[in-house]
């Protein structure tokens, strides 16, 4: 595999770091955070819907979707376009295509009404404020549950202490610590997308798009894709 950027070799890192790190602690400790880390994204899915509706009403909501307006470069934008002009406005955005794709499936009525917008310009920029508000909501619960299921469940670990074979409960580990850093990278790419609407960070994301290993990681985020399945529940 061509290593192309410096994208990619982040992303090798953080592999090897979790390879090692999984040689190190074996297969019962690595098993046991994945179920953390696991659990707790799940318990974030849950609850962050009903949380991030209350935000919406709230003046947080609007006060971000100004800023987006102002951050996307859509200050001087009108609201009375045709259907194929709003098509031609969000595919000219600095956005991941990912991002356009649900920006066009959700322009309607339905939408319009939840972000409470009057025109395109400003069902962009709630669209994103929704997309931002979900995002930080889902990774703020994730690491509250992750700590609460540390405390709690913490004794598991000392499963690792049983007699095994130590070979195997190594390999094993290993193969769970990649997995574990790869749901770390994955994490780190959904955090990106709080930030998208910034000039700098849609930099940031073309530079993993161009890369090899990274890109690949980044297309086949399954939290990320999770996520975005479930703005509007």
């Amino acid at each position: 595999m061509e290593i192309s950027n410096i994208a990619d070799i982040i992303v090798i890192g953080v592999l090897i770091i979790g390879l090692i790190w999984g040689i190190n602690s074996g297969l019962v400790k690595m098993l046991t955070r994945i179920v953390y880390s696991v659990a707790s994204f799940g318990a974030s899915l849950l609850l962050y819907p009903v949380i991030a509706k209350f935000v919406r009403n709230t003046p947080v909501f609007s006060l971000l979707k100004e800023k987006l307006i102002t951050s996307l470069g859509m200050e001087a934008m009108m609201d009375n376009y045709t259907k194929q002009q709003e098509v031609g406005i969000i595919n000219s955005l600095d956005l991941p295509d990912i991002l356009k794709s649900k920006l066009l499936e959700n322009n309607n009525s339905v939408i319009y009404d939840l972000v409470d917008a009057d025109g395109i310009t400003d069902y962009i920029a709630g669209f994103m404020a929704n997309m931002i508000i979900n995002l930080v909501l889902v990774w703020l619960l994730f690491i509250i549950f992750m700590i609460i299921l540390k405390l709690v469940l913490g004794s598991m670990e000392l499963m690792a202490k049983l007699p095994v074979i130590n070979n195997i409960n190594k390999l094993g580990g290993a193969i769970a610590g990649v997995a574990l850093s790869t749901i770390i990278i994955w994490v780190c790419f959904g955090i990106i997308y709080i930030f998208i609407a910034k000039p700098s960070i849609y930099n940031l994301y073309t530079h993993i798009e161009s890369s090899t290993l990274a890109s690949v990681l980044y297309d086949n985020n399954i939290l990320l894709k999770l996520i975005l399945e479930r703005l509007f529940t």
